[in-house]
Order: structure tokens, then sequence, then C-alpha cells
């Protein structure tokens, strides 16, 4: 018998769904029964959603109950894992003052951008933070404090995909780096020997740092300022206790 690929791919949609409403039940703690009350559905009828989701009918009303009550769309549900979805997980585990910081931060380059003519070499360009504070040691990256930098001459010699960049605004890192040098930035965790940026989840303040893979793990500071940072690789509290922020790349002058 022949395979359709293309029922294939809805069989495990289905599946996804089933599934992934069955995981938002557990994390909710709910029963099945309060489940099924909650999306105004009978017992059997959630017991069909999923063991048998194509026996369902899953119409317009059901799937707006869902959407309300988990919080999460049917196409997320399904197991789409396009990148905004992922983007969209995360924004809704962000405290409300930084959401709605967030949907200003959107809102006003929508307004700036909506009218711009689309420009044929966007990919050229990057998006470029500039730390406030002390660049002596650590600093503050505000992400509502950026310009855009064009990249293309890095991009055509560069093996590793840049995601951002990072300006530095002071000569406190001499004579690595100085005023005006912008670090163009890989979102990937830093290797052994790599320059990373590191930012503690408790102060907020962002490091750059000589990454060696030791253990306990070396964040040293590429100039005579600042301490070396140890972090225990085999502690996830310690690990979590840090974002990498990405690997310099390279630095553009």
């Amino acid at each position: 018998m022949e395979v359709n690929d293309d029922f294939m791919t809805r069989t495990q949609l289905y599946k996804n769904f089933a599934d992934n409403i069955e995981i938002e039940r557990v994390r909710m703690k709910l029963t099945q029964k309060k489940m099924a009350d909650a999306l105004q559905i009978s017992l059997s009828k959630y017991k069909i959603l999923i063991t048998n989701p194509y026996e369902a009918n899953i119409d317009i009303y059901l799937a707006h109950q869902i959407r309300m009550l988990i919080g999460k769309s049917v196409r997320e549900l399904c197991g789409d894992e396009l990148p905004e979805m992922e983007m969209i997980d995360h924004f809704r585990q962000l405290p409300k003052h930084r959401q709605d910081s967030i949907r200003y931060i959107i809102e006003t380059e929508y307004q700036l951008n909506k009218d711009a003519k689309q420009d044929a070499n966007e990919e050229e360009f990057t998006t470029c933070y500039v730390p406030t504070g002390n660049m002596e040691d650590g600093m503050t990256l505000d992400s509502r404090d950026f310009i855009t930098v064009n990249i293309a001459e890095y991009k055509k010699k560069s093996r590793e995909r840049i995601d951002c960049a990072v300006k530095i605004t002071s000569n406190h890192l001499h004579p690595v780096y100085s005023r005006g040098d912008i670090l163009l930035i890989s979102r990937r965790a830093p290797r052994d020997g790599d320059v990373g940026i590191f930012i503690s989840k408790e102060t907020r303040q962002m490091y750059i740092r000589e990454f060696k893979q030791t253990n306990p793990c070396e964040l040293r500071p590429i100039t005579s300022y600042g301490e070396t940072i140890y972090v225990n690789s085999d502690d996830k509290s310690d690990m979590d206790k840090w974002v990498k922020f990405g690997t310099v790349i390279t630095t553009m002058r």
C-alpha cells in the first residue's frame, strides 16, 4: 500500500495536538473531567479529543475555548516550531511590565518602518546594542538602546552567522577594544578560548570575558580590569545565574 506523505503529516499534527492538550492539562493540575468542564465539552468528548482527535469534530468555538484556557493557539499545539512561535511563548513568560515595554518597542518600530521602502539589501544590516554604565567591567545591556549597522563586508568574510552587534562606548577595554568599536556577535555559546558576552541574572550586568572550559569554568577579563568569574558547570543553580548572550566573531573598526 502506498503511503501518502500528506496524510502522514496530518496524522502527526493531530497526534501533536492531542498530546499537547494532555501535557497542558497536567501542567494546570486539572483532572480530565475538570478540563472537559473548562472547555465546555463532555468528558467522553474530551477523551475522544486526546485519543482519536480525527473523530473529535474540533470546531471553531472549541478551538477558541482551548486558546482561552491554555493560552496557546491550535497552531502551537499542533507542534508548529516556527521561530515566531517560540518568541511568543518566551514573551508570555515575561513580567507584564516587560511585555508592555516590548510592545511599545515593536509598535514604535512598526510606525517608523511601515511606510519605508523595503531595502533590497536588508540582510546586510544588523542591530547593534549600545550598553550603558561603566565599561571598565560590568555594564548594562539596554534592550531599548540600539542602532543599525551595515555588516555586508564582514558577512562575506565570516564563516559564522552574525546575529547582532554590541558597541564599545569607552576606552576602558583598550588595547583589546577601543571606544567606537563594534563587536559582531553570534548567538552560539562560546567555546574554550572564545571571547563571550555574559549577563548576570542577579545584577543584570553584562561582562565581556574570555571563556575557559575548566572546572569550574572561568570567565577571564580581557584586560587588567575586573576579576575572573568562576561558574560551576556541574551545578545547575550556578549555571542558571548567567545568560550566555553570545560569542564575539570579529570587530568592526
